[in-house]
């Protein structure tokens, strides 16, 4: 993931050069005005305002709907631990007061004592540098969620996702760590899943907000400023492309360094369908960058 990272920054670096003459036609003065929102006090928006939210596409779905402004939200299709400790310089740019980790199911692996093992030692680094770098914030450890029970591969992924959720929290606890287990969610609402049977519909996100307030109480405790986002010059710069390729491209968007509507990047891209790219990028994209290859 280091050479990810490396790659990443390469890869902006020479292509916002191209992007920047290319969107030049469509940009009106040639300057971006970013505008700043006053969330109103109380609300979810304002208590959250100095959190941020790190993991897979579950925790990602608190952007859904404008339930969290997405400078809130680092989460990523396909985000694992490890995938996390290497990218935990974009969670500690932002200066969270409070830090919700939420990851687990994309960890899962067989044999399962071993996958469990090395799961704990990656949550417990990263843990530690989330510490070292951020001594003030506040962590917190979500339980996995577990997958659709009527799903072909429920029976078999349930029981290790519980056995690595009694894990992560006999860790927590060893770490002084606020363990957050998401159980009575599952029993208190009729939560409904997509058709892959381990993401939720859009109905589970506000749940899952409203759930987390209520649990941290964070219209009682010390918060810092709001979590701004850094990265809005690369958004600004590039919001007239479009971005298509493999996992590298790919993580553009996890990181937040450009919107994820303006980044295709499906597991296992080839240079294979150029059609893709016509079809994406005809509707008002001023350019059309690709980044295919082997992952």
């Amino acid at each position: 993931m280091k050479m990810v990272q490396r790659w990443v920054s390469i890869f902006l670096s020479a292509a916002i050069l191209s992007a920047l003459v290319a969107c030049s036609a469509a940009d009106d003065k040639g300057q971006t005005q970013l505008a700043t929102t006053q969330a109103p006090v109380g609300s979810a928006q304002e208590l959250f305002g100095s959190s941020l939210f790190v993991g897979d596409s579950i925790i990602g779905g608190l952007t859904n709907d404008d339930l969290l402004p997405e400078a809130n939200v680092m989460g990523g299709l396909g985000a694992t631990v490890q995938s996390t400790l290497d990218n935990v310089e974009e969670i500690t740019s932002r200066k969270p007061s409070h830090v919700f980790l939420s990851m687990g199911q994309n960890d899962l692996g067989e044999p399962s004592k071993e996958a469990k093992k090395t799961f704990i030692q990656q949550y417990t680094r990263l843990v530690d540098r989330i510490r070292e770098l951020l001594p003030a914030a506040r962590v917190y450890m979500l339980s996995i969620t577990p997958v659709d029970a009527a799903s072909p591969f429920g029976a078999s992924m349930n029981p290790q996702i519980e056995t690595f959720n009694a894990a992560l929290q006999k860790m927590a606890k060893e770490k002084g760590v606020d363990y957050i287990d998401l159980t009575p969610i599952f029993q208190q609402h009729k939560i409904l899943y997509d058709e892959d049977g381990s993401h939720f519909t859009n109905a589970f996100s506000p749940i899952l907000r409203g759930y987390l307030k209520e649990w941290t109480d964070l219209a009682h405790q010390p918060r810092g400023p709001a979590v701004t986002d850094t990265n809005e010059a690369y958004k600004a710069a590039f919001r007239h492309s479009v971005f298509l390729g493999d996992s590298i491209v790919g993580a553009l968007s996890y990181l937040n360094k450009v919107d994820t509507a303006n980044v295709i990047a499906p597991s296992g891209a080839t240079l294979s369908r150029p059609h893709e790219c016509r079809e994406t990028c005809q509707p008002g994209a001023g350019a059309c960058i690709h980044s295919a290859g082997q992952q």
